[in-house]
């Protein structure tokens, strides 16, 4: 049985498509499953465990790609993005099946089966984590109540690299935060992340790592600029980097982000800040803590009526996140 899976990015998005591999796994046979994704994310998704194969998509080279999906005769291929250029990418393979999840922008018109967002399979139990992923698994298979747990593969580079990085840290038990987005609404403000900081520093001999790309800054609190409990560790490495480092990690705090989401994957300790923005309310473990006010607005994704405040965000604590990580014994 060969199965091509077509999501092309981002990080978050992907992590969630994961869930969809151990229904795969289990219930074909010696299953080859073939991954198109962008280019950047390439060396991350052969991670997952499942995946045998990962063709990258390179838009300036789209002739390349497009034979290589084509030089392939699959028995399944799988849009799990849900865009045109992804729904035309579907009917380019020669797969004998080709289905596409929550197509849209037209291309739920040129492929002949497609699970709709309105659909019950779609939108079944829509509180957990990477639910449209499972459903189609459910669907596909029939196994409705696969939890399987997700295992990410890292390569010795990367292992090597966290230890080289875990050695040089003051405490070697460390907690990670996660602050960084790239969607405005998604963002916990900063006074917010300084006073954490600070809670934490004071509460634990833990040191406090702080992950993102080599252009995001973290406003450092005046009271740490000496000290060596906090380690902002932005653009320290690669994706796949930063996810080894979570998983080495005693917990993990982050807002809607791919870094978090794989924390939770990974079922780490994980407390987890939504307010505009609602991916899911539970997960398939007991290790993660999500914080969401149910205001009337919420969720807004794109579409804010509070000029920009973004209270829902506001009004997830610090001492909140404080208090779960307490629930999760992490911090006395």
């Amino acid at each position: 049985m060969k199965i091509l899976i077509i999501r092309l990015s981002a990080i978050g998005d992907l992590v969630f498509t994961s869930t969809i591999l151990p229904y795969l796994t289990v219930h074909y046979p010696n299953v080859h499953i073939t991954w198109l994704v962008k280019k950047q994310f390439a060396t991350m998704v052969s991670g997952f465990e499942g995946v045998n194969k990962v063709i990258s998509f390179d838009s300036n080279n789209l002739f390349s790609s497009i034979t290589l999906i084509r030089n392939e005769q699959y028995d399944l291929a799988l849009d799990l993005q849900g865009l045109l250029k992804t729904s035309l990418l579907l009917l380019i393979t020669r797969a004998y099946r080709k289905i596409g999840l929550g197509s849209s922008e037209g291309g739920q018109w040129l492929i002949r089966e497609v699970i709709t967002k309105k659909s019950q399979c779609y939108n079944k139990d829509s509180d957990l984590f990477g639910h449209e992923y499972r459903n189609l698994g459910w669907y596909l298979t029939g196994q409705e109540k696969r939890q399987d747990q997700v295992n990410y593969t890292f390569s010795k580079e990367i292992i090597n690299k966290r230890k080289e990085f875990i050695e040089k840290l003051p405490h070697r038990e460390y907690i990670v935060i996660c602050p960084f987005t790239t969607r405005m609404q998604k963002t916990w403000p900063w006074e917010n992340w300084k006073r954490l900081v600070l809670l934490l520093a004071s509460r634990t001999e833990y040191t406090i790592v702080v992950l993102g790309s080599e252009f995001d800054k973290f406003p450092i609190p005046h009271e740490l600029k000496d000290s060596s409990k906090l380690i902002v560790a932005c653009g320290f490495g690669s994706i796949e980097w930063s996810f080894a480092v979570i998983q080495g990690a005693k917990a993990v705090v982050s807002v809607d982000t791919g870094l978090g989401h794989f924390a939770s994957l990974m079922n780490k300790p994980t407390v987890l800040l939504f307010g505009s923005t609602r991916p899911y309310l539970k997960t398939s473990n007991d290790s993660s803590r999500i914080l969401f006010k149910n205001l009337p607005c919420s969720p807004c994704h794109r579409r804010p009526i509070c000029d920009g405040v973004y209270h829902c965000m506001r009004m997830n604590s610090p001492q909140e996140v404080v208090e779960n990580l307490i629930s999760l014994k992490i911090i006395k």
